[in-house]
């Protein structure tokens, strides 16, 4: 994740996203985006028509993993509202662990903006 967070590190992955996968940056920036948000290679790849043989290349692959522990362990631990907001995904027939996921997100970053305020970041 960090190789990917890092902005030049970014602008060489998404370079090599767009001449694996022969996609444009926008393409290439919604992969990173579906993983980040819990998002599979394989659901991209079949909503872009990419060659059905292509796999993700192992920074994709590295993020991915990054994010389905934060999905399935980390959020499960250190997410109070984890619980409800499944059962709450489950309800509405949404995704569950990626609807908790984006509010553990959430929660994260409510926390650091309200300390930025308060430290003056």
């Amino acid at each position: 994740m960090k190789r990917y967070s890092d902005k030049n590190n970014r602008e060489i992955v998404l370079g090599s996203n767009m001449s694996e996968y022969s996609v444009n940056r926008d393409l290439a920036n919604k992969l990173m985006l579906m993983i980040t948000f819990g998002g599979s290679f394989e659901t991209w790849a079949g909503e872009h028509k990419i060659n059905k043989n292509a796999t993700p290349l192992p920074v994709v692959s590295d993020v991915y993993d990054e994010i389905q522990l934060i999905m399935n362990h980390f959020a499960i631990q250190h997410f109070p509202g984890y619980t409800t907001a499944v059962r709450i995904a489950i309800k509405k027939r949404k995704n569950a662990f990626r609807s908790a996921l984006g509010l553990y997100l959430q929660n994260i970053e409510s926390q650091m903006c309200m300390l930025c305020s308060s430290e003056r970041c």
